[in-house]
């Protein structure tokens, strides 16, 4: 205990001269103890000083070395990066770095490197006692004054290894073509301002008349924020180039001519590089793991195909003249979109079985994504509510899948439904404003007909939403419809189930929710046809690559339905009562086999009639004000008077006689509250 005493009075009490101290006594002997107390102090006025050159200077030479690197260029720089860098030259590098961490002369923070103020100012008083006077026969130069002169003197030598320079208050000077020819062993270069990240000037305050002759080829890291050039310089040979950054930089091109890059396997930054139209160059960087273009708003093309195998990050957001997207390496995990002009997302994206980020944010140009697998996504807790205005108005049909993706909490659900019900409130007014040719057809044309949904989606639950009219525990069920319930308002059928898979293995790759419905009336006249409800169909390519979909739990599917070809028939719209009855089960795609291992155990269904034409809510929508539609939907929960003054008029004279026929349902029935016919829709429900 005195021992310990003496050192909390030798360190003045000081917390992270005590961590130093603790964490190299941890384990000592007392003899290590006593030994350590004795040594001579060279800073009696400076105790904490003195403990943190103890610490220093029992380091071996490669710890010093990336101790005083860490402190001059890496500090809050990824871990992963910096030991790869460092590895270029320090062959136990990574090893080095967590003798540091344990010594607590470094730390690490959300996986970037950290260094305490007071090591930081050590450092640099090392550096300079250390250091030989004349700065362009030095290893390290961080100070503005000396970097500058050494530049406009052209005194630099192979001794040079370091430089870094913040240009924040740099005045401006010419520079020659050749000052770097000097510096050989030059392998550390980076140009920043500390107090703009943005470079909001865009003035590099160092003008080259005469261009840059080279950099030289031992260079490992290369970051120059606003670099003033429209190329590289062309004798310089990257080589041995791992990372290579230069934001808000003047560059059209890499290289005015192709030049191999093969080297460059961390990462590459042209953000808001404006001038930069093309970038053919890319196809020669194999090794490359991370590319960002954020904001190059010029940029207009890039190779139809980047086929680079070690890419796991690609940033093009903000690249709004961007209308074509490559096809791109299947090791991809993140991948931003947002802000592009591209208009499709290519098939060769359902390849990338890493993707874990995906952002296609205000692509407004986005005309179709009619089909989204997230079937596994066991991490995916929430969707973005902007989801319901993703591709509201786009004209195609969608099917949105999220099958096993068990962390969906209830406000995403929400948002996939809202988005599916106002996806197809688009396409069923695009529907009720064509003029169709067809008066009517007869029954025989609908023997075989199968409707597909305008929208579908699927997620894990066991609950159907309550809004749905009529619920039947089982697959299939009956209601009663009034004469003319099949009028010029009805639109179609919302359809949803829920079904129990039980260890079910889709080796097919391909399944369905299938519903036969048939409408008889009293006449003893009927028509009969069928809706899909979605489900999933891989392509071949895909499906022989993956392994089977497994799923073991319920899951409710929910689709749209348009009946608009169905309602042409004379038959449906005579004056007489109606009983319309709904089977469900599902097929895996081979002659519309019935898989096993999976059944449906619960039905509903809704009939869809479309708002007036002073109904605000459509107007809305038709003036493509979405998020007013949104915000206005969303209020819109419990306002059943609304809803109800919307259904056609002759739908609604079936209601209360529906009423009466609910209460002798058998009881297996699922009950459901008087209000729920108050949807989150602009639709009308029945």
């Amino acid at each position: 205990m005195d021992l310990s005493n003496k050192f909390v009075d030798y360190s003045k009490g000081h917390p992270f001269a005590l961590k130093l101290l603790g964490s190299d006594l941890c384990q000592r002997d007392k003899l290590y103890w006593i030994r350590k107390l004795e040594r001579p102090q060279r800073r009696p006025d400076g105790k904490v000083q003195e403990v943190l050159h103890m610490s220093y200077e029992e380091l071996c030479l490669e710890e010093k070395s990336i101790f005083l690197d860490v402190a001059c260029f890496f500090r809050s720089e990824k871990l992963d990066l910096v030991s790869r860098i460092l590895s270029t030259y320090h062959i136990d590098a990574s090893n080095v770095i967590n003798d540091l961490i344990d010594k607590c002369l470094v730390t690490v923070s959300d996986n970037r490197l950290e260094m305490h103020d007071l090591l930081l100012t050590m450092e640099k008083e090392i550096g300079y006692e250390s250091s030989i006077k004349e700065a362009g026969k030095r290893g390290r130069l961080w100070d503005q004054e000396e970097i500058c002169r050494v530049f406009k003197h052209k005194t630099g030598t192979a001794k040079i290894r370091d430089i870094f320079l913040d240009m924040s208050n740099v005045e401006s000077m010419k520079l020659s073509a050749d000052i770097f020819t000097g510096m050989l062993s030059l392998k550390f270069l980076k140009f920043y301002n500390s107090h703009c990240s943005k470079w909001c000037k865009n003035d590099c305050r160092f003008r080259f008349p005469g261009g840059l002759d080279c950099f030289p080829d031992e260079l490992v890291y290369l970051h120059w924020q606003g670099y003033p050039l429209e190329y590289l310089p062309l004798n310089f040979n990257p080589k041995k180039l791992i990372d290579l950054s230069l934001r808000y930089s003047s560059i059209k091109q890499l290289w005015e001519y192709e030049k191999n890059t093969g080297e460059l396997r961390s990462s590459l930054n042209l953000e808001c590089c404006t001038s930069l139209a093309k970038f053919s160059s890319i196809q020669q960087m194999d090794s490359l793991v991370s590319l960002n273009l954020r904001d190059c708003i010029n940029l207009k093309r890039l190779p139809k195909s980047i086929n680079l195998k070690f890419l796991k990050v690609l940033v093009l957001s903000g690249c709004s003249k961007l209308k074509k997207f490559p096809t791109i390496s299947e090791n991809i995990e993140s991948l931003y979109l947002d802000g592009t002009s591209v208009k499709r997302v290519p098939e060769s994206i359902e390849s990338l079985r890493n993707l874990a980020v995906l952002n296609l944010k205000n692509c407004c140009r986005l005309m179709r994504l009619q089909y989204l697998d997230a079937h596994g996504c066991i991490s995916l807790e929430t969707v973005a509510k902007p989801m319901t205005l993703l591709v509201i108005a786009e004209k195609t049909h969608s099917t949105f899948v999220f099958t096993d993706c068990f962390k969906l909490n209830r406000d995403a659900q929400e948002n996939i439904v809202a988005h599916t019900q106002l996806k197809s409130q688009i396409l069923a007014n695009g529907y009720l404003q064509r003029n169709h040719k067809v008066q009517y057809l007869r029954f025989y044309h609908f023997q075989e007909l199968v409707l597909g949904p305008l929208a579908a989606v699927s997620f894990p639950g066991n609950d159907l939403p309550l809004w749905f009219r009529h619920q039947r525990m089982g697959s299939s069920m009956e209601t009663h419809l009034p004469p003319h319930w099949c009028d010029d308002k009805f639109i179609g059928l919302s359809l949803c189930i829920v079904v129990s898979f039980k260890d079910y293995e889709d080796r097919t790759s391909r399944f369905s929710v299938i519903c036969k419905c048939k409408f008889r009336n009293e006449d003893g006249n009927s028509i009969s046809f069928t809706c899909n409800l979605g489900g999933w169909t891989e392509s071949s390519a895909s499906s022989s690559l993956e392994e089977p979909r497994r799923l073991t739990s319920d899951h409710v599917f929910i689709s749209y339905n348009n009946c608009f070809y169905a309602k042409k028939s004379h038959e449906l719209n005579r004056c007489c009562n109606t009983t319309a009855s709904f089977k469900f089960f599902n097929t895996d795609g081979k002659a519309k086999r019935k898989p096993d291992f999976c059944e449906v155990v619960k039905c509903g269904m809704s009939y869809l009639y479309a708002p007036d034409e002073n109904d605000y809510r459509l107007q809305g929508l038709q003036e493509n004000n979405l998020e007013k539609a949104v915000s206005r939907k969303e209020t819109e929960l419990n306002e059943t008077a609304l809803d109800e003054a919307a259904m056609s008029k002759r739908a609604r004279l079936c209601l209360q006689e529906e009423e009466l026929l609910n209460r002798k349902r058998k009881k297996d029935d699922i009950s459901y509250p008087d209000h729920e016919c108050s949807v989150t829709s602009v639709f009308s429900y029945v």
